[in-house]
């Protein structure tokens, strides 16, 4: 039995229409319904699908009914006119949410999607279409090191690009709009590029800042966005500043949504409402938006390595302060808790002195044989009695003990 979707019907009960110039529905009596891998004789009837935006408009019509009644029903409503057939369609109780708008306005059939039409296995025969494309554009996908590719040529092509790319709800799940998925649950946040190496003896201290700085993360993630956020960000090849705003939509800010493009809008109220906005584009600007979203593909593809970047920049600023302050990260690593020999290798990294270990733990709360301690592992026995003397002499005096 041959199906088209998961509708399971029987030769001959099937009806590609066309209306307009090649606004494409089918309408299907389907004796079978298949779920989840399973196929359900109990749920059969008539649907009505929409080819062009590969949608179910409506099912289940007359469900359970005698099969000839079925038949009856499906030749009238194949023999209907496309006025006759909104109506139906639009008013219709079992009609599905995100419905074509020319169907729901009833005004005249909007132009059909080939290629989506070919997806739901109508037989389509594409003319050789123009390419839309700038030479700029075909010059750099002829690189063998190009920076990005654009395959789609013709318009349809591009249009459909644009209509299957990622989306996210906005304004409160009621609206629509093309975005990016930036969150980054695993990333290298040790800092280690190939442009930084880190050095080893802050690992531990490094550590523990990113486990007790509660900001750092986001701070990183704020940066990184703020082009994007800001209206700063351009595409290839970095001729269309001011032309691209985001902004953040999720729980935690972990989508980027176009939100506006040149002077255009990019939030709509459903797919169908982008779809008509890029049927009313010029070539030009529509080659230009389909230019800057595969841009941005790229750009957006691993947000992990974008916040592990981050972290090595932080870290690198760290390290460098940290070797020109080094009583700083001694004391950091204090307050951190990181053992004895951990600070000795801190001291030791940023060529510290016992005597400068002993000045910069002097405002810290810790006692003289913890003092002591990170001076035996720093120099040994020898470099331990000798500022335990200096420490007698001087009367050193020291909070309490940890």
């Amino acid at each position: 039995m041959p199906k088209i979707g998961n509708y399971h019907y029987s030769d001959g009960n099937i009806a590609r229409l066309t209306f307009g110039i090649d606004r494409a529905i089918t309408v299907v009596q389907y004796d079978a319904f298949e779920a989840m891998g399973l196929i359900g004789s109990e749920v059969n009837g008539i649907a009505v699908l929409d080819d062009d935006n590969v949608s179910v408009i409506i099912d289940r019509h007359m469900i359970a009914a005698r099969k000839s009644a079925q038949i009856e029903e499906f030749e009238r409503i194949k023999a209907m006119p496309w006025s006759q057939l909104s109506l139906f369609l639009r008013t219709h109780p079992h009609l599905f949410p995100g419905t074509a708008e020319d169907l729901l306005t009833g005004r005249e059939p909007a132009r059909g999607d080939l290629i989506n039409q070919a997806r739901t296995q109508r037989d389509v025969t594409f003319a050789p279409a123009a390419d839309i494309r700038t030479q700029a554009m075909l010059d750099e996908n002829a690189k063998p090191d190009g920076a990005y590719h654009w395959p789609a040529s013709g318009r349809s092509e591009v249009i459909s690009f644009l209509c299957q790319h990622s989306s996210h709800s906005t304004n409160g799940a009621f609206g629509y709009a093309l975005g990016w998925d930036i969150k980054a649950p695993d990333f290298d946040g040790t800092g280690t590029t190939h442009e930084f190496t880190p050095d080893r003896a802050f690992a531990t201290l490094w550590k523990a800042l990113i486990e007790k700085d509660d900001h750092l993360f986001w701070d990183v993630c704020a940066e990184a966005v703020s082009p994007y956020v800001d209206g700063l960000v351009q595409s290839w090849p970095g001729d269309d500043d001011g032309d691209w705003v985001f902004r953040t939509e999720g729980r935690s800010g972990g989508w980027l949504v176009l939100s506006k493009w040149r002077n255009h809008r990019m939030e709509f109220s459903s797919a169908q409402g982008l779809r008509s906005f890029l049927d009313e584009l010029s070539d030009a600007d529509l080659v230009d938006l389909y230019k800057g979203i595969v841009c941005f593909d790229s750009d957006l593809a691993n947000p992990g390595d974008t916040v592990a970047w981050g972290y090595s920049q932080r870290r690198a600023n760290r390290e460098e302060a940290w070797k020109e302050d080094p009583a700083s990260a001694l004391t950091l690593a204090v307050q951190y808790g990181l053992s004895k020999d951990e600070l000795a290798g801190i001291a030791k990294a940023t060529n510290m002195t016992a005597d400068q270990i002993v000045s910069a733990l002097d405002d810290v709360q810790i006692d003289e044989d913890a003092v002591l301690g990170i001076v035996e592992a720093f120099g040994g026995e020898g470099e331990r009695e000798r500022v335990s003397e200096l420490i007698a002499e001087r009367g050193y005096r020291y909070a309490p003990a940890f």
